[in-house]
């Protein structure tokens, strides 16, 4: 512990109107953020406002990182209830220095943080002053086999842009509507007891995903996560899809590389494959469509999944620039059909970026949900005077028993006539 007047005024100076340094001390970087925040939004703009300091309220105005920490796993692993503990306070865009901060980081410390921080809502690596590098270039020596820890890194930072776009929806939708977003399993499943145990190896992302990563333990290449009952499919390959009639802990592989990211029954997300487009930064992103992930709840011959999403300009505060759709896909065994009904609900202003069109719709677990035939796909805007024009078909994937949607050749689906 140090003097609480270490790099600070004496805290019986007195400021303005006769309070003392000792009341307002931890007040002081928070009224920097709102100063700063009040200055953007005299300018119609948003702010993006990382700080340290912070008191009660900081939230509103500004977000932040959890300050200094260690190069140690049990850090990595602190790290998890940290930005869950700022989401429960109302500062959900939070994260940890990535790779620690005091002391010299491991290559697979860093690499398993890379992992573990991509899913981060704020994610950054962080060093301090007479450390070793630890920008991933630095990281060439191999794992196993050919994959480097370079390799691991870089494919860590794939992920965080696969996920912008749900990221951004979610946090829009808190910003509105409050709640959290990072959060462990139990607000989600609070009639379970097991959701409170092991905190820092399952995390919900918001009420959709749930993330199984090892983030405490270094050299550990299988462990123990948590699954609530229900119907969970993998958004990596191989896609796989498992039903728990009751909760139960599941072995996975917790190599360096590995992480699990389940999407829960009935909801669909929105999600962009980086690596596959060939993007290099998150600019590049905003030029290409948007897929959609699907895992329908099923009750006997009827199974239904919804979901939203967000894609606006980024930079106005306040007026009409957002696009903001709602999804609801229903499928019906006995008569065979899918529908996927979209409607905007935003401000409607026009087209945006390419991020306002229709990639790919993945409906995952198919096998069971019986859609495990080829489908002619067609769609019509409200107006009831325009039939259904066809846009694409959508085929059944035995390998990854996926319900797969893609578009005619030459097909562009904007989400904007809907």
């Amino acid at each position: 512990m140090r003097d609480l007047q270490t790099k600070s005024m004496p805290l019986d100076s007195v400021h303005h109107g006769g309070i003392t340094e000792l009341d307002t001390h931890s007040l002081f970087g928070t009224m920097e953020v709102k100063a700063t925040h009040d200055w953007f939004k005299s300018r119609n703009q948003r702010t993006m406002i990382i700080e340290r300091s912070a008191y009660a309220g900081l939230g509103k105005f500004g977000s932040r990182w959890l300050g200094d920490n260690w190069s140690q796993e049990r850090y990595m692993g602190f790290s998890i209830t940290g930005v869950m503990a700022h989401n429960i306070m109302g500062i959900p865009l939070v994260g940890s220095d990535i790779c620690g901060f005091i002391g010299n980081t491991n290559s697979e410390l860093c690499a398993r943080w890379h992992v573990v921080g991509s899913f981060y809502p704020f994610s950054r690596n962080h060093n301090n002053w007479e450390q070793i590098p630890q920008e991933p270039y630095h990281f060439t020596e191999r794992y196993e086999g050919s994959v480097q820890y370079l390799d691991i890194m870089r494919m860590a930072i794939y992920n965080k842009y696969n996920m912008i776009r749900y990221y951004y929806t979610e946090l829009m939708k808190l910003s509105r509507l409050g709640g959290t977003f990072f959060k462990p399993l139990f607000f989600e499943f609070d009639s379970d007891p097991n959701t409170l145990e092991n905190q820092e190896l399952n995390i919900m992302l918001g009420s959709a995903l749930k993330l199984s990563v090892l983030s405490n333990t270094l050299d550990q290449n299988t462990t123990d996560f948590y699954f609530p009952a229900g119907t969970w499919c993998e958004m990596k390959k191989p896609y796989a899809c498992v039903t728990y009639m009751e909760g139960q802990k599941v072995n996975l592989p917790t190599k360096v590389y590995d992480f699990h990211l389940h999407l829960r029954e009935g909801y669909m997300v929105p999600y962009q494959d980086a690596q596959s487009l060939g993007v290099m930064n998150s600019v590049e992103l905003q030029d290409h469509p948007v897929d959609f992930h699907v895992n329908a709840l099923c009750e006997q011959t009827y199974c239904h999944a919804s979901g939203t999403y967000l894609n606006d300009d980024g930079v106005t505060l306040d007026g009409p620039t957002e696009n903001l759709w709602t999804f609801k896909l229903t499928a019906d065994q006995v008569l065979d059909t899918v529908v996927i009904k979209i409607n905007n609900v935003g401000a409607k202003p026009g087209k945006v970026n390419g991020n306002d069109k229709l990639g790919s719709i993945y409906i995952m677990n198919a096998e069971a949900i019986k859609l495990t035939t080829d489908y002619t796909v067609t769609a019509k805007t409200d107006d009831s005077s325009k039939d259904f024009t066809p846009i694409g078909t959508a085929s059944y994937d035995a390998a990854t028993k996926r319900l797969i949607f893609t578009k005619a050749k030459d097909t562009e689906v904007s989400l904007l006539e809907y």
